[in-house]
C-alpha cells in the first residue's frame, strides 16, 4: 500500500519533473509526466474520499479493487467525488488530460510542441489544486 501523503508527495514531484523537463525542451516526456502527476493526485482523492489512509499498490493488494487498477484518468476522475464540480467548472482544463494514458511513453519523438506543452503543465498545476 502507497500511504495518501506520499501520493501528493509524488504528484507534485511529477509536476516538478515535467516543469524541468519543459525547461529543456523534452516536451514530450514533460506532458508524459503531467499525466502521471494527475494520476497520483486522483488516487490521493480515492483514498481521501473513502477515508483510506493507503492506496493500493500491488497486484494482490487490488484484489477486491480492480476497478482501481487503472491508469484512466476519467475512470479515476468518477471515484474521487468531484468529478461533477470537475466536468461543469473545470472542462477546459480538464480537456488536456482526457487522452492521456501511460501509452503516451511510446509516441514518437517531438509529437508535442512548446505551446502545447505549457497549456498542458497549467492545466495540470490547476487541477492539482483542485484535486
Amino acid at each position: 500500500m502507497i500511504a495518501v501523503t506520499e501520493l501528493r508527495q509524488m504528484a507534485n514531484a511529477r509536476l516538478e519533473d515535467a516543469r524541468a523537463l519543459r525547461n529543456a525542451e523534452r516536451y514530450d516526456a514533460s506532458m508524459y509526466l503531467c499525466g502521471y502527476a494527475v494520476e497520483l493526485a486522483l488516487k490521493a482523492r480515492i483514498c481521501e474520499t473513502l477515508n483510506w489512509g493507503e492506496f493500493p499498490e500491488k497486484s494482490g493488494e487490488f484484489r477486491n479493487y480492480q476497478s482501481l487498477q487503472t491508469h484512466n484518468l476519467d475512470v479515476l476522475l468518477d471515484f474521487t467525488g468531484i468529478q461533477g464540480r470537475v466536468n461543469a467548472v473545470y472542462a477546459e482544463t480538464w480537456k488536456y488530460l482526457k487522452d492521456w494514458g501511460p501509452n503516451w511513453r511510446y509516441l514518437p519523438v517531438d509529437s508535442a510542441d512548446e505551446h502545447t506543452c505549457l497549456e498542458m503543465l497549467d492545466a495540470v498545476e490547476i487541477l492539482l489544486e483542485v484535486i
